[in-house]
């Protein structure tokens, strides 16, 4: 049934219908044209001179300046609108969308209602948006009678635009009492219409039934251009030329629910991404920019500028069926699974999980321009300023981290902390603990939470029997009696599983995770076997999966690595210049977009194993940024306080290529 679902909205196999050619401007493919738009171009007599058309190959436009390549193509869809070629008339919106080139700024702006003839990328923002049953609400802020434990209700400043007592056109199933609250909300895996999924949802590290969360869903107006009556996410629209996701998604929320939402409140998620193949073969490629945003008990969503009929509030169940009936408009379903995937509900044991993971974070192979946080306009792109040797894919930038590696040797990605040492947790992986005395012991005292996986219980003892872990978790098989019992006599939690399909370390992270943690650090020594430094590896991209949310970094002999998302990067290395690095693939080749900061750094290089790797490289500046199209590792030396002394062999420099 997903595979269906995805279908209806990535449905571009890499066929095109015959004659379709390259649309090539600055130098770069950005975008598709059909024969019939190629035919319908060549009826303008200023084709010759406005357009270079090799045959069968590509089409580029002459123009040099951006103002140029607007008013070429502003001239043409306008005269296609007069005459509703292709249906632009129908389409036409009256907003630019931006085309990008390969240093990211405009090359040119046209209007949305032409933009898909052409094969360009799209950009877009949804938001999903939910709100806890009233019993889940209760259990959450741990009273059993209304009135109470709301207090943070308070400080949440979401208003209506409408402050009149009209009544909300919202059809809302929360109708759950508040008994049954001290029950405890067990995890299991169990049928849905979209197969096999986990029975609760993990927010904010807690672990809810997915009958307790309520989702905001829209029906779409009938008289909607386009999938009328369909169902929609809570929130979505495009992004305009000059706009940038997060001012967009506000703009939004006002525009369409009549809810003024604070940009601090939204939860960035990253990106979906996909290609369509429209029945008219035209090419679609689409990058949506998702955000979560949990609502208030006093929000009042109300349509506000035409496109929603109507709002509903349906708790998770209802809305996978929704979905498997085909009801929400294709696009909208791509980002709903895209955020029961991030939330737990859809996991591994999913037949179509890794399918749905690859094709609704597709690699757009085209340049990109619209960022988080960018606003395009006025910082314009001519072609004299183009690269013209290249069409390398370039992936969609969906995460921007920041790691340091100095401040008392706490290693915190800041991007969502603004520079201050969040929660962390701290496991203890059974691998002797090789780690500088001084760093291991300031991990230690500076974390939140202590747990050992199993037989780390026992290196915690051999090595240092007066630190206390919180948690000792696993299946056991490997942790020694004596050990076992000094420390649950001191007050450990003793967790024991007995499920043999999830390593130890994967039973800590879930516990470190429903406990509120998001930043993790595990010792683990990544040498001795060869399949235990393997399977650490291999966790990093477990964990990435399943808790999007959640940063886990490996520690071990001085030695620090992690998992760079897709996208870019910044690696604040003050402590660390001259240390060795490296930046690796694991199971696909990944596209390594840029570095800088590095002593070789890459532009446009495949990295994969049986291939080029980067390994022996050098920091070489306080600063490491890093733009990737798909998750790679990333490993460094952490502690070096100068370069090598002697410049690197030959096998260094091949290596750090």
């Amino acid at each position: 049934m997903i595979q269906a679902i995805l279908d209806r909205c990535d449905n571009f196999t890499g066929a095109f219908v015959r004659g379709t050619i390259k649309f090539v401007c600055g130098g770069r493919v950005v975008g598709y044209v059909t024969p019939e738009v190629v035919n319908e171009l060549q009826r303008f007599q200023d084709f010759h001179l406005q357009w270079t058309l090799r045959p069968d190959e590509s089409i580029s436009l002459n123009a040099a300046t951006f103002e140029e390549r607007s008013a070429v193509l502003a001239q043409i869809l306008e005269c296609w609108r007069s005459n509703n070629t292709f249906g632009v008339r129908d389409a036409w919106r009256n907003e630019l969308y931006g085309v990008y080139g390969a240093s990211g700024k405009p090359l040119l702006a046209v209007e949305r209602g032409g933009y898909w003839l052409f094969g360009f990328v799209s950009y877009g923002v949804h938001c999903t948006m939910w709100r806890r049953s009233r019993r889940s609400r209760l259990k959450h802020d741990g009273y059993g009678s209304e009135g109470k434990g709301r207090e943070n209700d308070q400080q949440c400043d979401v208003s209506s635009c409408t402050r009149a007592a009209a009544p909300s056109r919202i059809s809302a199933l929360d109708s759950t009492e508040g008994d049954d609250l001290d029950t405890v909300t067990v995890d299991s895996i169990q049928e849905s219409a979209l197969g096999p999924i986990h029975s609760t949802i993990r927010l904010g590290g807690e672990a809810v039934g997915i009958e307790d969360i309520l989702v905001l869903v829209p029906r779409r107006s009938p008289k909607k251009q386009t999938w009328p009556n369909m169902l929609d996410n809570s929130v979505a629209g495009g992004i305009a030329y000059g706009d940038d996701p997060v001012s967009s998604m506000v703009r939004e929320c006002e525009e369409e629910a009549c809810l003024r939402v604070q940009p601090e409140m939204l939860q960035a998620a990253g990106t979906v991404s996909y290609i369509y193949l429209h029945q008219h073969q035209w090419y679609q490629p689409e990058v949506q920019y998702v955000f979560d945003l949990e609502l208030p008990d006093n929000w009042d969503a109300q349509p506000n500028d035409g496109e929603v009929e109507t709002f509903h509030l349906w708790p998770i169940p209802q809305v996978l069926e929704e979905m498997a009936k085909g009801h929400f408009k294709p696009n909208c379903a791509l980002v709903l699974l895209d955020f029961f995937v991030r939330h737990g509900v859809i996991g591994a044991e999913h037949p179509d999980y890794l399918s749905l993971l690859q094709r609704i974070h597709r690699t757009i192979p085209h340049p990109l321009g619209v960022t988080l946080s960018s606003r395009s306009a006025g910082d314009n792109e001519s072609s004299n300023g183009a690269e013209v040797n290249s069409t390398t894919e370039t992936a969609v930038d969906t995460h921007t981290a920041v790691i340091h590696t100095q401040s008392s040797s706490i290693l915190t990605p800041t991007c969502a902390w603004k520079g201050t040492a969040p929660p962390y947790a701290l496991i203890i992986l059974n691998q002797p603990i090789d780690m500088a005395h001084n760093l291991f012991i300031e991990l230690w005292n500076n974390a939140s939470l202590h747990i050992c996986a199993d037989g780390g219980t026992n290196q915690l003892y051999d090595y240092d029997r007066s630190l206390q872990p919180d948690i000792i978790a696993g299946d056991l098989d490997s942790l020694r009696p004596e050990v076992r019992s000094y420390f649950a006599d001191r007050g450990a939690e003793v967790l024991h599983f007995t499920d043999q399909d999830t390593t130890d370390f994967m039973k800590s992270t879930t516990i470190a995770v429903e406990r509120g943690m998001h930043l993790i650090y595990a010792v683990c020594g990544m040498g001795g076997r060869v399949d235990h430094a393997l399977g650490n590896l291999n966790h990093l991209f477990w964990a990435y999966s399943r808790y999007r949310g959640c940063e886990t970094f490996l520690i071990s002999n001085n030695n620090l690595t992690c998992l760079l998302r897709p996208g870019e990067t910044v690696i604040d290395c003050t402590d660390n210049v001259g240390a060795h690095c490296g930046l690796l693939p694991l199971g696909e080749p990944s596209q390594i977009l840029r570095t800088d900061g590095l002593r070789w750094n890459m532009e446009h290089r495949t990295s994969q194993f049986g291939g080029l790797v980067s390994t022996c490289n050098v920091i070489d500046a306080p600063k490491v940024t890093v733009s990737v199209d798909h998750a790679m590792l990333w490993t460094m030396e952490i502690g070096v306080q100068s370069p090598p002394a002697s410049a690197p062999t030959v096998d260094e420099k091949h290596g750090a290529v």
